[in-house]
């Protein structure tokens, strides 16, 4: 009986996957900004315009990015990231380093827990000429 019992427990824990994890509730979360600039991600350029950003079901780190028509035009992956004061909205956030932008994070409104996005190689070339960027940052919306 005392065997069952400890076996049926496991299977629960199991299924539950020990428990939440900080991305589980935001799965597949779609955050869409107005980008008034010319901005890399992943060493992709991408044009001033409206685009959405999309977290992956089954890969929570994982976003796309789309333009307006809904072409993907970049997957890129992120790290964990937190906020101590987060913002009331969902924003994008970029660092301005020598007239260019980078996409730096992306913000869940009101959640302290975000998405970094890791230095760019160029972003990191005029970093090493000692070169500092200015953070901007871009208000977004949940779809």
């Amino acid at each position: 009986m005392r065997r069952t019992v400890l076996g049926f427990l496991v299977l629960v824990l199991l299924s539950m996957g020990f428990g939440p994890t900080p991305a589980s509730a935001q799965e597949g979360v779609t955050i869409v900004a107005d980008i008034s600039f010319a901005f890399m991600v992943d060493n992709t350029m991408l044009p001033a315009g409206k685009y959405e950003f999309t977290q992956s079901y089954d890969q929570p780190w994982e976003w796309t990015v789309n333009d307006a028509k809904g072409a993907v035009k970049v997957i890129f992956s992120t790290e964990p990231a937190e906020m101590m004061r987060p913002p009331r909205s969902y924003e994008a956030t970029f660092d301005l380093v020598d007239g260019k932008y980078f996409l730096t994070n992306l913000w869940l409104g009101g959640d302290e827990d975000g998405y970094y996005i890791a230095m760019s190689r160029s972003e990191k070339a005029l970093m090493k000429k000692g070169m500092r960027p200015k953070e901007e940052r871009v208000p977004a919306k949940k779809k």
